[in-house]
């Protein structure tokens, strides 16, 4: 019961370190738009490039926040040692893989916008069943707890890394297509 405490209360404060990216996702996701509509893919692709290393520092900056003020944070929602050391070890492991859970809320936004809703929710829902809840569970039955939130950070890297992938490959895809379709009604319109 004390460990589920501590998971609450880590995720309240984590809620605040994801802010300033969801934040900028949701910016960007009309700025990209705009500019997909407008075939300026050179402006979307800076645009993409700029949020998701605004993702990769603002996660880095809040990991190496927690990790030396996890535990006075912690200390603000609990007096209870067993409490306050869950609180400190998730914001000592799980903030180190912040900055790719920001670029897949980056990811996620720019696909909705790209006429690309079903692959958006597609990532989330995958993120939580197939790769949080099995490396959570992997991670407790080797680790107990703090394997809780390892298998938690794991499941942030991975779907980063297939999140920023998987929008690389679209963006390439709509470009090419979009292209194809200019270059046909030229065709036509002569």
């Amino acid at each position: 019961m004390k460990a589920v405490a501590s998971f609450g209360v880590a995720l309240k404060i984590e809620m605040f370190a994801f802010t300033p990216v969801m934040a900028l996702s949701s910016v960007l996701a009309a700025f990209v738009g705009q500019n997909w509509g407008a075939g300026r893919f050179d402006r979307m692709r800076r645009a993409m490039s700029i949020g998701n290393r605004f993702a990769f520092a603002s996660g880095l900056v809040f990991f190496a926040a927690l990790l030396l003020l996890g535990r006075p944070i912690g200390s603000i929602f609990s007096r209870d040692r067993e409490v306050l050391y869950g609180i400190a070890l998730y914001l000592a492991i799980v903030p180190a893989s912040y900055f790719m859970q920001g670029i897949v809320f980056m990811v996620i936004g720019n696909l909705n916008v790209m006429n690309k809703p079903y692959h958006a929710a597609a990532l989330g829902i995958g993120q939580a069943f197939i790769l949080t809840v099995p490396f959570a569970y992997i991670g407790k039955h080797f680790y107990g707890l703090p394997g809780v939130f390892i298998g938690l950070a794991v499941s942030f890297l991975v779907a980063g890394t297939i999140a920023h992938r998987f929008l690389w490959r679209q963006v390439d895809a709509v470009e090419r297509e979009t292209k194809m379709v200019a270059s046909q009604t030229a065709v036509i319109e002569e």
